[in-house]
């Protein structure tokens, strides 16, 4: 039953993990790149 439950959660990790990268591959620089200029227009704005 222990290792049942060790492989489902190996399983679950992986696949978490599997769509992270996936995301973070898809999306490549832009990404992390959008907040930036987001929140430069907050400060002019106000």
């Amino acid at each position: 039953m222990n290792t049942l439950y060790k492989t489902l959660m190996t399983l679950v990790t992986a696949a978490f993990v599997l769509g992270v990268v996936g995301c973070s591959t898809t999306k490549h620089e832009p990404a992390p790149a959008a907040p930036e200029p987001m929140m430069e227009p907050k400060p002019d704005r106000s």
